[in-house]
């Protein structure tokens, strides 16, 4: 599935090489291995589960030693890697209880950024046009390009509503989450976008409208449906024998 991630990956490259204290030249160094291993991770190029030597990754991205350590450090942090000293780098598996933690933040804290989000001008004209987006992309004959399309525009929808949110601990958490939401979602080839379409359709509404409760209440919804969606592709996959659930 076609997910543009580019974009958001540069921007929470950018934000956690920061936070990290690095400078100059070793931080560009940094935050360019940190996207490219990153942006692999999500897109299952790295697949969960598969040894990431140090070695490999000098060598894949042409780099020394401290960069490499520097951003697998931060995406150990983020929760994409697992390091273990003398052993090796393993990309974090993806399991039940994963999928579990993204969906409970996701549950408790996109009601409240989706209303927080109703009369900011800016995304009004956005949500307007994004609307007539995702109507056409509707239309689209080829389910394939269609599943892709609408995929997109999703991903477009929570980006864009979440960089309204003013607080910046949310925003930082939200991003990471988010990430790991896009990697679950190629990793299970989840393909429920022609019913979700509809929710996001009903939470452009209710934003427009600026009615709180409906965006509150729609935004709950979304994410629970979601998460039933996900959990049966797992099972498909025969990844999970335990079904865990958030609330609805």
């Amino acid at each position: 599935m076609a997910i543009n991630i580019n974009a958001n990956i540069n921007e929470a490259a950018a934000a956690n090489a920061a936070a990290a204290g690095l400078n100059g030249i070793e931080r560009k160094k940094s935050s360019v291995a940190y996207q490219y291993i990153k942006k692999k991770i999500i897109e299952n190029s790295f697949a969960p589960g598969r040894d990431l030597s140090e070695e490999f990754l000098v060598k894949e991205l042409g780099m020394s030693r401290t960069p490499i350590r520097d951003a697998t450090k931060l995406l150990e942090k983020e929760g994409f890697l697992n390091i273990y000293p003398n052993r090796g780098i393993v990309v974090r598996p993806i399991d039940m209880k994963l999928v579990e933690h993204i969906f409970t933040i996701r549950e408790l804290n996109e009601p409240y950024i989706t209303a927080g989000s109703i009369g900011n001008l800016p995304l009004k004209d956005y949500l307007t046009e994004l609307r007539t987006q995702i109507e056409l992309a509707d239309k689209i004959s080829d389910r394939t390009a269609r599943q892709n399309r609408l995929m997109e525009l999703d991903s477009k929808l929570h980006w864009n509503v979440l960089n309204t949110c003013d607080n910046p601990f949310i925003l930082s958490m939200m991003s990471t989450v988010y990430d790991h939401n896009d990697r679950i979602r190629i990793y299970t080839s989840t393909t429920f976008m022609e019913g979700a379409q509809r929710e996001h359709l009903e939470i452009i509404n209710y934003i427009l409208s600026q009615d709180t409760d409906g965006a509150k209440k729609s935004a709950k919804n979304h994410v629970f449906t979601s998460f039933e969606h996900i959990v049966n592709d797992f099972y498909k996959l025969g990844n999970s024998r335990i079904r865990y659930s958030i609330t609805n």
